[in-house]
């Protein structure tokens, strides 16, 4: 097969911009016709110019360590690469990324799964013993989310001024995976792998390369935390021959995103200080339920 380069040029010509009269559409046609089998190249290059989700962004400044962070801003860390964004435009990338600001609810319905019964499943063996088994995985939902908090600093109370914080605490996340039904979990773990990537036992700690110094307005509490990306997918499993396969379990894949700094990888997300007006034992999260320690 030869690898055809189709200029933006070329594709732009196959665009309709202007009426045209009868001599023209007629060549207009056997041009479209000729280049035809060029169509699908044109679309895939009109999608490879079409804007993704990058850490830069036109609101954004790259970090100043002495500077630090402040209330309102966003520290966004992932592939050797720390900028610096408000939360007003932070939420904004996020929308516009399809990025829920925070996760949702668990659908039970997507999980609640009544499994067959062993006599059930001999049964069905006996059925498809003339064909070859096939256990497949089917995802049916995925969501993409902006995590809770994750605590990455002692709390502070400022007094009449404002104090700093740093990132001193650590911390491990992993990902998960929760399975309904009688199958062995690396049924789904072998899926997941080879096509996202996720084994749902990975986990990070605290990247200790990243040094960040943030700010606790006055009169105020505060900590710094991190907010990572979260990819949950659902699914089902199939068992059976092709074409009549019986459900045999449902699962939930919860998957942080990585990234890098320093030669340290861990999770990509973003660092914020969370504070909040007054004297706050505990201080509840700004992302989430429960309280920081």
């Amino acid at each position: 097969h030869k690898v055809v380069q189709v200029s933006q040029d070329f594709c732009n010509t196959l665009a309709l911009t202007t009426p045209l009269t009868a001599p023209q559409l007629s060549r207009r046609l056997r041009f479209i016709k000729m280049a035809s089998r060029f169509v699908t190249v044109c679309l895939a290059a009109v999608a490879a110019a079409s804007p993704v989700f990058v850490t830069r962004t036109t609101n954004g400044t790259e970090f100043d360590p002495e500077r630090g962070l402040f209330p309102g801003e966003v520290l966004l860390v992932g592939h050797e690469h720390m900028e610096v964004v408000n939360k007003d435009s932070y939420s904004a990338m996020l929308a516009t990324s399809g990025i829920l600001s925070s996760p949702p609810d668990v659908d039970r319905s997507l999980l609640d799964f009544e499994e067959p019964t062993e006599e059930e499943l001999k049964q069905l063996d006996a059925r498809q013993a003339s064909c070859d088994m096939t256990t497949a995985v089917v995802i049916t939902r995925t969501d993409r989310f902006y995590d809770w908090d994750l605590q990455m600093s002692p709390v502070s109370i400022a007094g009449g001024n404002p104090i700093d914080i740093s990132l001193t605490s650590t911390y491990t996340v992993t990902d998960t995976l929760t399975i309904t039904g009688g199958f062995s979990p690396t049924v789904v773990t072998g899926y997941l792998t080879s096509n996202f990537g996720v084994s749902g036992s990975r986990s990070w700690a605290t990247a200790q390369a990243i040094m960040v110094r943030g700010t606790v307005s006055a009169h105020h509490t505060g900590v710094m935390v991190n907010n990572p990306f979260k990819t949950r997918r659902y699914g089902r499993v199939m068992r059976g021959c092709l074409g009549k396969q019986t459900q045999i379990g449902t699962f939930m894949s919860d998957a942080y995103e990585e990234g890098s700094y320093g030669g340290v990888k861990w999770i990509r997300g973003a660092i914020t200080p969370c504070e909040k007006p007054g004297v706050h034992r505990p201080l509840s999260r700004c992302q989430g339920g429960g309280n920081f320690v």
